[in-house]
């Protein structure tokens, strides 16, 4: 289990679990801007303006990330207030989006401590640490644009295919259960891990090359 790393590896402990907070309340800071630029301040009148944690994950979500890794966060919104039909969509956009710019961000965080770390034991920790920040948000994304219920990609797809909307708000639940069963017991994980892990690889290419080291 998770919480075996914080007796067994307490830095990539303690990394993990500070970059997935920081990540996450990001993430969920992100959807309450947009829907107020979209007219619903349902949000930041409930007090979710901040990157208190307890409030953008809430207690649940951060014992679970405790002991086994994980984690998740919930604003809320009020679609009636939307002033577009896409309104729902972008709202959902703006997650997975922050945590690609996130991604970015740590990816050039990485290659400018190779470039200009002045010893090798600052660039091996600061790397490794920005290198779970690229990977991180890159799983994020990815895992929170999928098509299924409870996710953001849910309601992207949604737009694409109205229907959808049509289906009980129960059974909506159960399907994005049954799905998370799946990807999560399954060859399924692997394959979404292997995804995130291409995409970081590539970014933190593309910072190295823009950034190059020099001897």
């Amino acid at each position: 289990m998770f919480i075996q790393k914080l007796w067994e590896e307490p830095d990539t402990y303690i990394c993990w679990v500070i970059m997935v907070i920081f990540s996450v309340c990001i993430h969920e800071l992100s959807h309450v801007y947009m829907a107020l630029s979209q007219g619903d301040d349902t949000a930041a009148k409930q007090g979710y303006v901040t990157l208190d944690p307890l409030k953008l994950m809430g207690r649940h979500s951060l014992v679970a990330l405790a002991f086994i890794g994980i984690a998740w966060g919930r604003v809320p919104v009020t679609p009636s207030k939307f002033r577009r039909g896409y309104s729902h969509a972008l709202v959902a956009a703006s997650g997975p989006g922050a945590n690609l710019l996130l991604a970015v961000l740590f990816a050039l965080a990485a290659a400018i401590t190779q470039r200009f770390a002045s010893s090798p034991e600052l660039v091996r920790a600061f790397t490794a640490f920005f290198g779970m920040g690229v990977l991180l948000n890159c799983l994020l994304a990815i895992l929170n644009l999928l098509p299924i219920p409870m996710f953001d990609g849910w309601e992207i797809a949604a737009l694409i295919a109205p229907r959808l909307n049509r289906i009980p708000q129960a059974s909506r639940q159960q399907g994005g259960w049954i799905a998370l069963m799946i990807i999560f017991f399954s060859p399924a994980q692997e394959l979404l891990w292997h995804g995130a892990g291409g995409l970081a690889d590539a970014l933190l290419r593309v910072a190295s090359a823009a950034l190059p080291i020099t001897s």
